[in-house]
């Protein structure tokens, strides 16, 4: 999957383009800059691991040629490959390995789907129905919006917010996080990435809406083990409600890392 850019006048989420040729392909920065998208605030929080991944992959590289390629080592490669072939070929299966956990990033997709419908009043299916009762057991306030795309023209950036709730009279933002290990009984507050992600949305919230405060985060972790490789409906389900502190310090986090991939991209949505 391509990279998720929103439009910077709209807010609208365009992870696809038309081909010329008949159907779509991922959007690309070079469609940003032509059509002005923002980058999505989890693009820009991932951007320094995707940077330190290729220059690790690299170094791997060039470590498994130099230890194939020593003629202290004999090494037999079936299949008459050369050992640069051989290399890649390692390599790109461990990539197919690495995408083969996207059937626990499906699951994650297709809760989100059905907490959305039951939030909006639509039929979801009943598979999900241990999952979705207890997730809005467990909401506070009550409903605003959910599932809605957004981009921030103060900032450059954009987004899709799970939930929006009021509580007390004011906006907070909820954002949904599957994982395999639930965090430890004794953390009180979410991970820090989670943390300035929540924060951009609420940052961006408050433009959209013209608040004249700052919502306050909370991340809902939702535990499952193996994704969609099983019959996941029978197991019962955890959850855990964590309230993001400090909502400005972790918006300076992700507003410093926004900057930083404006910088590698050249490329800047406020100011084209």
């Amino acid at each position: 999957m391509g990279e998720h850019w929103y439009d910077y006048a709209t807010g609208k989420a365009r992870y696809e383009m038309p081909k010329k040729g008949g159907g779509v392909r991922p959007a690309s920065l070079a469609d940003a800059r032509r059509h002005r998208f923002c980058p999505s605030s989890t693009g820009i929080l991932k951007f320094p691991f995707d940077e330190k991944h290729a220059l690790t992959q690299h170094f791997v590289k060039e470590s498994l040629l130099a230890v194939l390629s020593s003629p202290d080592i004999k090494v037999e490669i079936k299949g008459g490959r050369t050992i640069d072939e051989h290399v890649r070929m390692v390599l790109e299966s461990r990539q197919e390995q690495r995408e083969d956990s996207s059937a626990s990033a499906d699951w994650g997709t297709q809760l989100h789907d059905a907490v959305n419908k039951a939030l909006t009043g639509q039929v979801y299916d009943q598979k999900w129905v241990k999952w979705v009762e207890l997730i809005l057991s467990n909401l506070i306030g009550s409903h605003v919006a959910s599932e809605v795309d957004l981009a921030s023209q103060q900032h450059g950036y954009g987004g899709r917010i799970d939930m929006v709730r009021r509580v007390a009279g004011k906006d907070v933002i909820l954002d949904i996080k599957t994982t395999a290990k639930m965090p430890a009984t004794e953390r009180k507050e979410p991970y820090a990435e989670h943390c300035s992600q929540v924060a951009s949305y609420a940052t961006m919230w408050a433009e959209n809406q013209k608040l004249d405060y700052l919502p306050q985060g909370y991340i809902v972790y939702v535990q499952n083990e193996t994704g969609l490789t099983r019959q996941w409906w029978n197991d019962e389900p955890q959850i855990r409600l964590l309230e993001v502190p400090d909502m400005p310090k972790h918006f300076a986090a992700f507003k410093a890392l926004l900057d930083y991939w404006k910088i590698r991209k050249g490329y800047d949505p406020c100011k084209t």
